[in-house]
Parts: structure tokens; sequence; C-alpha cells
């Protein structure tokens, strides 16, 4: 029994072992055994990963610590490269801004809990360590790093003078107690408020007043009096127009409307906050380790003062605390429109306005979504259409987003077709890359980097592996400078060096000659180029090369440079890597049964591929059958066949098996878009068959 066989649709990514005899799973039949440095497309296809460039070595080499940090605004991204008590910054296309140096107080051993909210052009940074910060961008050469008091910038006034006097006073004397607080003309923020002074004299009476003066502040046009009762200051009018003074005709104070306080919770060791947000115009910190379930934000759009009234306005600072059991410290928190996601070590929450849409400091409250637990050291991911993180004690990757039939958030389990992935690792870090394929891309504790196409409406769920000759540390998303696309950088360890490298944007096939599938590479642009120059942090290492379109023989580099056997105007060069992609073996059911546990054999294959210059295809263990295969050998002017789309077609002279595994393979530094496998499988009848 034959029959044609067609894989149109790829893009379930590498499924687990565990799930090889699930033939029913949609996953399985467009899921692949293998799929490594291969990226699966939200079309359908599989392209080969674009290969990664060489920018320069990073700050910090040895057993110094580096991290990056994107910094993104109005088009004008920048990556920030932190090393110890230093950093420095790069432009998008790779190169370093002149003059884009800081000075900050992190040592190496700090930097990989270091957290980050961005606003504009000041990134917020809090560290268990330090005090709350913040790195503001100027110019590009002048990044300043400064530590956040929350304290009012407003200057506070000092203490009024009081007389009084008029027509008619009231019966006895009392005593009065005024202060007087500043509104700045730009912000809106109120000072602290001045000292208090305090009068002895006459009742007040509509006709007998305290005339209270105070010293005029630079500036300030606005002031705000208020005055004491019942142990309480309450607000009793303002001063508008600069002449600093005001007359309290028997005014009763507003005790709803009180005077600010100053809160400065961060000023000593155990008490730096390890998390930073955002949430509705305000900036948010949480879990210090004296109060690890404890989270406070900013006054609304007053992003460096904390500052309450009593009782506290609509527009004040928060702080509440988690009370829940198995909480033992919340680990990051995400915005989600009104609502904010938090991870504990013990489960999910959301904080969530009491009533209408706004959380303030009267009107809010949390309620428990879940029970899953995080990771500690890595931060949650905002992508594709919920907000994901890693799950406790490391293995598995939860996507927590809004179910409205049960009207909560519930973490959905992004890894489990594909466990073995993350099986004994941990996610180092990670990124989110929209643009344009929609990958978050993880760097594990092994060195590896995996990745996960997700397309949660089409339910495109694909994960795939990524092998380097190198031990991947850190990676991270930065739009390019245009904002077609995303830009993937990486901090990888090689020959004993950090460098900082960035993924090739994905070929277009426009210009085969611009293929760019070589790591840690660089590329030249000159006519009649018959030396690689500037390749010493490859030194000694056997580099593959891509020469106007077509493959070069390897070669060794020596004194930081290879020779070419023939001029080219076009060169890319770096460390090779293999793209493999075994698409799963598709069972059927047939008049006589189920195909699956038959013995098979693939007579040949119809491979459908868009902008591909080589790849070969193997079956089982034998030998790959080269397809437009480039053998390093050869010339310019013989250039193998390039395939905007098409089919090539494939005999393979394999035998029987239970399991007709092909593997399609690209091991040069060309580019392979795979789009589709058409198969001519054999198949035993009745379980029967020829023996292997």
């Amino acid at each position: 029994m034959a029959g044609h066989v067609l894989q149109n649709v790829l893009n379930g990514g590498e499924i687990s072992p565990l799930m090889y005899g699930r033939f029913d799973q949609p996953r399985y039949r467009t899921g692949a055994y293998e799929m490594q440095n291969a990226v699966p497309m939200p079309q359908g296809g599989v392209t080969k990963r674009p290969g990664m460039v060489f920018c320069g070595l990073a700050l910090s080499q040895g057993d110094a610590k580096a991290r990056l940090v994107p910094f993104i605004y109005d088009g004008q991204h920048r990556m920030i490269e932190f090393a110890e008590r230093s950093g420095r910054v790069w432009y998008p296309n790779g190169t370093l801004v002149p003059g884009g140096v800081f000075i900050h107080p992190y040592t190496g051993d700090e930097l990989a809990d270091l957290r980050f909210a961005q606003s504009a052009d000041l990134i917020f940074i809090v560290s268990p360590r330090h005090k709350p910060a913040k790195l503001s961008r100027h110019a590009d050469t002048d990044w300043r790093f400064e530590t956040l008091s929350f304290t009012p910038k407003t200057p506070r006034p000092d203490a009024p003078a009081l007389a009084s006097g008029g027509d008619n006073a009231g019966t006895g004397n009392q005593g009065y107690s005024y202060k007087i607080v500043a509104v700045n003309p730009d912000t809106g923020e109120l000072s602290l408020p001045s000292p208090a002074s305090d009068i002895t004299c006459p009742s007040l009476s509509l006709t007998w007043h305290v005339n209270v003066s105070w010293n005029a502040l630079p500036g300030i046009e606005e002031y705000r009096v208020y005055k004491k009762k019942s142990g309480v200051y309450g607000f009793i009018g303002r001063s508008t127009d600069g002449t600093a003074s005001f007359q309290d005709a028997n005014i009763a104070p507003d005790l709803g409307d009180t005077p600010p306080g100053e809160k400065t919770p961060f000023e000593h060791e155990g008490e730096y906050p390890s998390v930073a947000f955002f949430l509705q115009q305000r900036l948010g910190f949480a879990a210090t380790a004296k109060r690890p379930l404890t989270l406070w934000t900013s006054q609304s759009a007053n992003f460096e003062n904390l500052a309450a009234s009593v009782p506290p306005k609509d527009d004040d600072g928060i702080e509440a605390t988690i009370a829940g059991e198995r909480q033992t410290r919340i680990l990051w928190c995400k915005s989600e429109g009104r609502h904010l996601v938090i991870g504990t070590a013990g489960g999910e929450w959301l904080l969530s306005p009491g009533q209408g849409n706004v959380i303030t400091p009267g009107s809010h409250g949390f309620d428990p979504q879940s029970y899953v637990g995080s990771q500690q050291g890595i931060d949650a991911l905002r992508a594709a259409e919920g907000v994901l993180f890693a799950q406790r004690g490391g293995g598995a990757v939860r996507m927590l987003g809004y179910a409205y039939e049960e009207d909560k958030f519930k973490p959905r389990d992004l890894s489990i077709l594909a466990s073995h992935i993350l099986e004994g690792k941990k996610i180092r870090s990670w990124a989110w890359q929209l643009l344009p394929h929609g990958i978050v891309w993880m760097s594990l504790s092994d060195g590896t980097l995996a990745g996960l196409t997700l397309l949660m409406e089409h339910e495109v769920i694909g994960w795939h592996r990524h092998e380097t000759d190198g031990f991947i540390e850190q990676v991270e998303a930065l739009p390019s400078a245009g904002g077609e696309f995303d830009l993937i950088w990486l901090l990888v360890v090689r020959n004993g060096k950090r460098h900082v490298e960035i993924m090739s944007p994905y070929f277009s096939g426009a210009d085969k000659e611009t293929a760019f599938f070589a790591d840690s590479g660089l590329s030249w642009y000159e006519r009649g180029i018959t030396r690689l120059l500037g390749l010493g942090h490859l030194e000694g290492r056997t580099v593959h090369i891509f020469a106007d379109g077509a493959t070069h023989p390897p070669r060794q580099v020596k004194n930081g440079m290879v020779t070419l056997d023939y001029p080219a105007s076009v060169v890319h060069a770096g460390l090779p890597y293999s793209m493999r992609v075994a698409p799963t073996v598709p069972e059927a059911q047939t008049r006589d049964g189920s195909t699956a546990g038959r013995l098979k054999k693939i007579r040949s294959v119809k491979v459908l591929v868009c902008d591909t210059l080589g790849f070969s295809a193997q079956f089982g263990a034998n030998a790959p059958v080269p397809a437009i295969y480039n053998t390093f050998s050869t010339p310019a002017r013989d250039l193998p066949r390039f395939i905007k789309y098409g089919a090539v077609d494939i005999s393979i002279g394999g035998g029987w098996s239970e399991n007709a595994r092909l593997t399609l393979i690209s091991d040069t530094p060309t580019p392979c878009t795979i789009l589709g496998v058409v198969s001519t499988v054999e198949c035993s009848p009745g379980g029967k068959g020829h023996q292997l």
C-alpha cells in the first residue's frame, strides 16, 4: 500500500517524546521530532535561524557579570550594557554610542537581580541591596544615574507669620495653628507642609480674623492653607496671586483634605524593593526583605513621590499588603488593563479597583487567581495576548490570560507538549520578538537558546531549540531603528570571551548575497575582497564563508584574518551551525486499520521551499542525500540554483522501518525555508511486511 502524504503545516514545533503516541493530537500532526536552529513561522513553514552578528567584546570579561537592558522610546531605541559599576550604550545597528557611558553602584553579582521600569527618557531601577534609583537620558552623550529620594521636589515654605485683627471679636481667647503647602506650577505637586505656627487671640468671627503670611518662594504662585482642629490640619483655602498671604475669618477646616505627609519607606538595608512596575500612571515598588508581600505606588503622575494624606486622597500614594496562605514573597508585577497581575512564589494574584476603573488608596483589593507559583530570579514577560511567567521550580512556561467564563486570570501551560526542552533547565532570561514572527526567545541555564513561536489567535504554539558554538548568557529584544522589525541581542561567551551579538534580520530573499547564516560573524562589502580582516575574536577557529551568493571553502582564522580563494564583493564569515527539521511521521486510518506501528518506506520526497539555496534530506540513520546542496567548492561563476518559490524532488533509497523518520538538514551558511513536504510512503498491509 503506497500513497502521497502532504505536510504543509510545520509550525507545531518540536514535540516531547511523550507525545510520539498521540497521533490524534493536532500538534503531533503539525509538529516535529526535531527542530534545531529552525524557526516555525505563523504561516505554517519553517525557516533557518538567522546568524548572529558580532558587535564587540562586552565590557565585563572573565568571571565578571554583564547585563543588557533595552531602552525603547519614540523611535530612539538604544541597548544599555551594564558592567560592574559602569555602563555604556549601543545604537540598534550594533555600534557604540560615542560618549554614551555612565557610572552606577552595582557590582557584577548584583546585576542579575536588578529590575527595571521605563517611562520616556527615564529608567527606574530597583535592587534588593540598594535604594531605588533612576537612569535618565538628557542626551545620547549625557546619561545620569541618581538615587531616588521620594521627597517632594517642590520647595517647602517657611513657618507662616500670624497676626489677628478686625472688628467684633468672638467671646474669649482661643488658640489657632496653621501650616502652608506650596503647589508646583508645572506638575501640580504639593510640597511638604511648612512648620506649624500658633497664635492665641480673641475668638474668630466673620469680622475678626487671623492674617496668615509667609515668605514667597521663587516661581510659586499657588499656596494651600491648613488650620488645625481636633488635632488634625484641614484645608481652609488657597492663595493663588503670589502675594503669600491669606485671611482666616473663622473658616471651618475640611478635615477630609489634609496636607501631605512625607513617606520614605526605602531608606535602610532590608527596606529596598526588588520589584518595579507601572500601574495607571503610577510608579510601583514591591517586595522588600522585611515586607516581602507589600507593594507601594507613587502618587498619580508623580513618580518620585509616595506621600499620602490622612485620610488619603484618590491621587495619593498607595501601600497595600497581600494576606494569603503560602505566599512567601512578590516576585513580579505586570499591569493588565485596570488590574495589576502579581506573581508570588506560591501563586498568582490580582490587584483590582474596589469600585470603578481606577485603583486608589481607598478603593482596591487583592484576589487570588491560581496557586502555581513562579520561579525566582526571572521577571514575568508581557508577550502575545498575556503575561508569561516561569513556573515555580522551572521546567514550564505559563501564560496568564483572562478567562471570561470564570471571570479570572488563568495560567495556561504553554510547554506541556514540549516539556523536554525545559526539563532539568531554568530560564536565565527571555525576550519577546513581536516582529516579524512573534517569538519568545529564552536563554537557558545550559547555555542554549530556546524559542517559542506564539500566535494565540491562530493557536500557533511552536517550540524550537537553538545551539551555537558558545554559551548564551542573556537574550534581549530591541526594535530596529525604523521599528519595522525587532532585533534579538545576545551576550555570548565564546573562546573564553564575552561577546555582544545581534541576531541578523530574517532573510527576505530579495538579494541572496545578503543572506547571513553564520554565528559571531562579520560582513564585508567592497569590490575585489581577498582578505577578511577583523576576525580576532575568532582566532584559531574555523569559519564558514558565504561570498557573492555562494559558499566558499572554510578557513581557519590566523592573525585575525582569512584569505579567500577568489575575489568577491559581498562576503559573510563566522562560526557554522546546522538547521535540522524532522517532521513527524503522519499516521492515517485505512480500510484495514491504522498505519501506526506498521513498517514503512519513504520512496521519494518533494520538498516545497522558498528563498532556499542549499539543504539535504536524511532517512533514518542513512547518509544525507543532497538536494540543492552547496559543497563549499562551488566558485562564484557556477552558483547552484537559488529557489525563490518551488519544489525539490529527492529520491531516498531507504529501507523499511516502523518509524520512517525524515530529517531535512542545512549545515552550510545558506538560506533555507521549508514550506511543506510531500512524501511518497509505502506501508506494509495488516502490520506485516518486509523485515528491516
